[in-house]
């Protein structure tokens, strides 16, 4: 039967070359979850930046 899916047929031939790899060991978990701190807290950063910036353009007097 021919796949019609082309996702599929490319998962299922990177699962025959052993391409695959599952990101679920604690090793892995712990990336991810230092990963996402870093990109919390890079987010926090540019939302204040953001805000700061607009605080300081509101009070801007054009002449």
């Amino acid at each position: 039967m021919k796949c019609i899916s082309k996702t599929l047929e490319f998962e299922e031939r990177l699962r025959r070359e052993g391409k695959i790899t599952y990101l679920d060991e604690p090793k892995h978990i712990a990336v991810l979850v230092k990963m996402n701190e870093r990109l919390r807290k890079a987010r926090e950063e540019y939302l204040r930046r953001e805000h700061l910036s607009w605080f300081r353009a509101k009070n801007i007097r054009l002449r």
